[in-house]
């Protein structure tokens, strides 16, 4: 009970939070709409919150995929290649600094 009326009014918060920053006073409605129904009716307000805590699961699942393909693709490998391209010298496991077959065996 207590934790439906926290992520109410996290909820209420947030929506005041956001309809000042945007401007819209249709989110600011809403949320406060939403919850008033959750103080009036705490089993309906636990309903609504289960709804919004599934809609909001969906999306983050499918958000933290998206964001962790864009960060790979388009921060790790350029700042790899990058890295790659400013070593001054090769690394020894590929090519060997000296050219001498018997030092190049004892390597290994």
């Amino acid at each position: 009970m207590e934790h439906s009326y926290k992520s109410l009014l996290s909820l209420v918060l947030g929506t005041i939070v956001l309809a000042w920053i945007s401007g819209y006073d249709q989110i600011l409605i809403a949320g406060l709409f939403i919850g008033f129904i959750g103080l009036i009716s705490p089993k309906t307000g636990e309903k609504i919150m289960y709804f919004i805590h599934q809609i909001l699961t969906i999306i983050f699942s499918i958000l933290q995929k998206v964001l962790l393909t864009i960060l790979y693709f388009f921060l790790f490998t350029p700042l790899a290649f990058l890295k790659r391209r400013s070593r001054k010298e090769s690394p020894k496991w590929i090519y060997p600094a000296s050219k001498n077959i018997s030092q190049i065996e004892k390597m290994w």
